[in-house]
């Protein structure tokens, strides 16, 4: 939620609007979709709290028959009073970008409009409700220049007027528009109903006690689909005063501190017999313990510990040997075409076109797969991959979607699996290996050296590059600059509120923003004095201009024998040395 200096304004340019469904739940179902996660990271109670009790409230409207656009309007006003930021988006359901996805003016709660300033007389304001308000409410209004904020102290209802004291006017005026930020009966009415009321799971019981034979509890869900039984001790002839049921029902009951409450008690007793008490608290616990157990266990999953057997060597091999060259743009391709020092060319997919020409000239050639594999690519990028053996001798692959399409064609080429595709652990090594005939992965940008030379594989280490912190649909250049790029590649720079710099490119041909570090990311040096002397490294060239480029490739050539600052004037060594703190 930072704030972005583009093109020479202050946006949250990158925030979008929270995602709300809820009057979309009906055709989320319909299409069968099983399960919903809803996200309540860093949120306060009462809006997890709300969330899921509203999406309940519509789900069981849907199941019950009923039309869900009422029962969803209402709940999705409530989630609108207790957090929003500029109102509701969809997500990319069913759209996909737009500037009216983001949040672009503030970053916190906005509330919901409540009413308007009518008048302003010293050192009260008067406010014309369009809302029901209550005392403890917290009312905004904004003013001119910035936001008033004040504290309602009456109950009052939609077409009444109310009169609030305010500490400062010169930026309020009549016709200012007033929002709540804080609705203080609801919020209060989330805790008492849902937060502070403990959801119980009901069970029935049934006792079993007859004369010389041992107790018996039994308990059951109501839908009877799973039940646990324990015994206890033999039940004795009673000398004086018989146990009842209604004693025996009274210790059974007593489930306070657990996450049951038992609804119905049944028994077969015989007349004239005795059993302790404490037998059966002791028989209570037992068995609400068993069911504990009984109702877990359906969700547990067992670990398959000998899933995979490390070897003597790498269970990845380095299929790119010698000095590795990804290109971006047609310059690039050119200048590359210079350097006897490169082994191997990673073409981006937009200049796939070129790997025909640099594989006659003796590069070992990758074509690397869109950004993101939308649907309406899809026959494209699988007529590209099929055509591809006589251009390329493999593939890089950027996201799942992309590993499946290659698994999908029984491809037998050199896969090659990009940092993006997170190989933080051998699991993740041989669940790659394992979905491809030949892998090659591309050093993780959030592992040590140490962690990566830990992995059971060869990976081809990246020692240049500027780091994506983002992909997104949604346009820079599109949402605040007036055009969608003109369908060209372009750069544009944004700058956070701490003075940071990030590269913004367009890719019009993947209709989506690739957002880079300000800085490459460089351990050029690091290898070089290694003894290594750039065997089976990786150079990744995207938005450098050509002197840039150039200046990096001499480096190389040259055996890395220039001081690096030379080269490159601001660099970071990204997460090789430190971690991730």
């Amino acid at each position: 939620r930072k704030k972005y200096s583009v093109s020479n304004d202050e946006k949250y340019a990158l925030s979008l609007k929270d995602m709300c469904l809820l009057k979309k739940l009906d055709m989320l179902i319909d299409a069968g979709i099983d399960s919903f996660k809803i996200e309540g990271r860093m949120k306060k109670p009462e809006y997890v709290a709300a969330t899921v009790h509203a999406y309940r409230e519509v789900r069981d409207a849907y199941y019950s028959g009923v039309d869900i656009g009422k029962v969803a309007e209402q709940q999705e006003k409530i989630l609108l009073d207790v957090y929003n930021r500029g109102g509701f988006c969809q997500g990319y359901y069913f759209q996909k970008n737009g500037h009216d996805m983001l949040a672009d003016t503030r970053p916190n709660h906005t509330g919901i409009k409540v009413g308007e300033v009518i008048s302003v007389e010293k050192p009260y304001v008067n406010i014309k409700l369009c809302e029901n308000v209550s005392s403890g409410d917290v009312l905004e209004i904004r003013g001119r220049r910035e936001n008033i904020e004040l504290t309602n102290n009456v109950e009052a209802h939609f077409g009444n007027n109310i009169r609030l004291k305010a500490k400062s006017f010169k930026n309020i005026a009549k016709g200012n528009c007033v929002y709540r930020t804080r609705n203080n009966s609801l919020l209060t009415d989330i805790r008492q109903k849902i937060i502070e009321t403990d959801r119980k799971i009901n069970l029935n019981a049934c006792i079993t006690a007859h004369k010389d034979h041992e107790i018996v509890l039994t308990l059951s869900t109501e839908t009877g689909d799973e039940r646990v039984s324990v015994t206890g001790p033999v039940c004795m002839e009673a000398s004086q005063r018989p146990v009842t049921l209604d004693q025996m029902a009274d210790k059974i009951a007593r489930t306070g501190g657990t996450d049951y409450t038992i609804s119905e008690i049944t028994g077969d007793i015989e007349d004239d017999i005795f059993i302790q008490m404490s037998a059966l608290n002791n028989m209570r616990r037992q068995a609400l313990d068993d069911m504990n157990d009984r109702l877990a266990c359906k969700y547990r999953r067992i670990l398959q510990s000998d899933m995979y057997v490390k070897r003597d060597s790498k269970r990845c091999e380095n299929y790119l040997r010698g000095i590795t060259v990804g290109v971006l743009t047609e310059d690039q391709v050119n200048i590359i075409k210079k350097y006897k020092c490169i082994d191997n060319v990673i073409l981006d997919y937009n200049v796939r076109k070129y790997g025909r020409e640099l594989k006659n000239c003796g590069f070992t050639t990758v074509m690397a797969l869109p950004e993101i594999l939308r649907q309406n690519r899809m026959n494209d990028v699988r007529d590209s991959i099929v055509s591809s053996e006589k251009d390329y001798d493999g593939i890089l692959i950027r996201n799942f979607d992309e590993l499946g399409l290659v698994r999908s064609l029984n491809y037998n080429g050199l896969v090659v699996a990009d940092a993006s595709l997170y190989a933080y652990n051998d699991e993740a090594v041989y669940f790659y290996s394992d979905n491809t005939k030949k892998l090659c992965l591309i050093s993780a940008s959030e592992l040590t050296l140490e962690e990566i030379g830990g992995l059971d594989a060869e990976v081809v280490m990246k020692i240049y590059g500027y780091q994506k912190v983002m992909v997104t649909a949604n346009c820079i250049a599109g949402n605040y600059m007036h055009n969608c790029g003109n369908k060209k590649e372009r750069l544009c720079v944004i700058t956070d509120d701490m003075g940071n710099v990030f590269h913004v490119r367009n890719s019009c041909e993947e209709c989506c923003n690739i957002i880079y570090n300000g800085v490459p990311t460089s351990i050029m040096d690091k290898y070089n004095m290694q003894d290594i002397k750039f065997q089976n490294c990786y150079i990744d060239f995207t938005i450098e201009d050509n002197i840039t480029v150039e200046n990096i490739l001499g480096y190389i050539e040259n055996g890395g024998n220039s001081i690096m600052r030379n080269v490159l004037p601001g660099y970071t060594r990204g997460h090789y040395y430190k971690g991730i703190d």
